[in-house]
């Protein structure tokens, strides 16, 4: 993968969210075998994004999967009412940022 990931989140945060994110570490790393990434909070309270080696060959797909996570980091205090995760809310958001551009070229 030609990018560093953090870097990308920082590039991410600017253009898509007005770098309202917290810096949190990204990295490469063992997620559930059924997920491309997770977005953790650490029983300390911190937070990261892990995304799966294998997609070190899919740039594109480790891409969107980084801004997908990145919309759980906008979201991650709330808790829709039935506990979905991508429910709505999160649909709207992931409206939001294709219409912002941030998927372009990407598929």
């Amino acid at each position: 993968m030609a990018r560093d990931l953090e870097q990308l989140y920082a590039e991410y945060n600017d253009l898509y969210f007005n770098g309202e994110l917290p810096t949190i570490p990204v990295k490469w790393g063992k997620v559930h075998k059924s997920h491309a990434a997770e977005f953790v909070t650490y029983e300390d309270g911190t937070l990261a994004i892990v995304i799966s080696p294998k997609l070190k060959t899919y740039t594109c797909w480790a891409y969107l999967t980084l801004i997908h996570e990145m919309a759980h980091v906008k979201l991650r205090n709330f808790k829709g009412d039935d506990g979905d995760l991508h429910g709505p809310k999160f649909q709207r958001e992931m409206k939001r940022l294709a219409n912002a551009g941030a998927f372009n070229g990407l598929w």
